[in-house]
């Protein structure tokens, strides 16, 4: 009888177990969830790489100041690494805002992708937020006329605004396309940066309590298309209207958003809708009204698209909401940008109510207030080229727009 060689006996049993790895690891992946998700998060770190050549990255950058912090970051440094920057200097409303030492630092970020992004980061203190609230007051004086009360995009509506500059309670909007770097050794480096907006966010009420609203988690999927999937809970004892969300730049934001509110269970089946297995995920088609995590598709807060600028989404005591900004909330781009959002959300205390800004009074003669919630969690990706986004098919029937 013919035998095979030896070297052919022992080429097969090599081959053999070089495979037995890969069915141990799809047979791991099948059956333990904790190893999906370190699959999921090894797809992403190959399927994106966030590695920034050099330079500031022209994409599209969102953040927000309130009166004692503020938060905005660009992707990519201004300087090296041996030669810090020390100021920077943004051309805002016919003026430049300076930032110092203190208010700016390169860094490698960590922004929830499994890498940490090379990062220049705007956190303007004191003196420098005082400055940077008194260009945002000098633009929308300058504009409020001639394109805030005509703007169509629906997340940035405003209507004219000609109280005193100490009772507007509504928040401004500056935007800048380029910065000056002075690093430390002397040199001087004028970046573009695509697009970057900082919403300036009025003081809070006087005598009225913080809000209990706060964003407590986020999971970025950028391989999925996925922006964010924020996590909002109401912290307090007394109901409230997540009412709008405000995100990117004027003609960048499309307006368009998936979000839902109910108890804590329900996170888990929202996760799996809008990133995927891991992280708890529970797949909502094998839930039924015993399941703690099920909701029902006809449930008014159930996941599906909303306006950004009409979530009205109720959160009771204790409640959560989930709100997933992504390719489709961005205007599609060719080449496709690099986006890094911080957003804001308006919250409105009572049953609902005007959510511009400021306080209304409501149809039963109650007062409600609008507060204002930067989020300290980034959404992060990409924008969709233009040739994905004329391919896009229409969004499935269970996460159409509820009116």
């Amino acid at each position: 009888m013919n035998r095979p060689p030896h070297r052919w006996r022992r080429g097969l049993a090599a081959g053999v177990l070089a495979v037995l790895p890969l069915l141990a690891g799809v047979g791991a992946i099948v059956l333990r969830p904790d190893v999906a998700a370190a699959a999921w998060q090894g797809l992403a770190r190959n399927a994106l790489p966030w590695t920034v050549r050099g330079g500031i990255e022209h994409g599209i950058y969102f953040g927000w100041a309130s009166l004692e912090d503020g938060i905005l970051r660009l992707a990519g440094h201004a300087c090296s690494a041996d030669d810090p920057v020390v100021t920077v200097a943004i051309p805002l409303a016919g003026e430049t805002l300076t930032l110092g030492a203190g208010d700016v630092r390169t860094e490698h970020a960590d922004l929830g992708l499994p890498e940490r992004v090379a990062a220049l980061s705007l956190q303007p203190r004191e003196a420098s937020l005082q400055r940077l609230r008194a260009a945002a007051v000098a633009t929308h004086g300058a504009t409020a006329d001639a394109a805030l009360d005509t703007t169509p995009d629906a997340t940035h509506a405003a209507t004219p605004d000609t109280t005193p500059d100490t009772t507007r309670l509504r928040p401004r909007e500056t935007t800048f396309r380029h910065l000056v770097a002075r690093c430390r050794g002397g040199a001087e480096t004028r970046a573009g940066v695509g697009i970057a907006t900082w919403m300036v966010l009025p003081a809070p009420p006087l005598n009225e309590p913080a809000s209990t609203v706060r964003v407590v988690a986020a999971r970025s999927a950028p391989h999925l298309g996925v922006l964010a999937a924020l996590v909002v809970a109401n912290e307090g004892n007394d109901p409230v209207i997540l009412a709008r969300v405000t995100y990117a730049p004027t003609g960048t934001a499309t307006g368009r958003v998936r979000a839902a509110a109910g108890s804590t269970a329900q996170l888990a089946a929202w996760r799996w809708r809008s990133t995927g297995p891991g992280n708890g995920a529970v797949d909502p088609a094998g839930l039924t009204p015993w399941h703690a995590a099920f909701q029902s598709p006809s449930d008014p807060r159930a996941m599906r698209l909303r306006s950004a600028d009409a979530l009205d989404l109720p959160l009771g005591p204790g409640e959560v909401a989930m709100i997933v900004i992504d390719q489709d909330s961005l205007t599609a781009a060719h080449p496709p940008r690099r986006v890094i959002l911080y957003p804001v959300l308006s919250v409105t205390s009572g049953d609902g109510g005007d959510s511009t800004g400021g306080s209304t009074i409501g149809s039963t003669g109650t007062t409600r207030t609008v507060r204002f919630v930067g989020s300290p969690l980034p959404a992060v990706g990409w924008t969709a080229s233009e040739r994905q986004a004329e391919s896009a098919s229409p969004p499935r029937t269970d996460e159409t727009e509820h009116r």
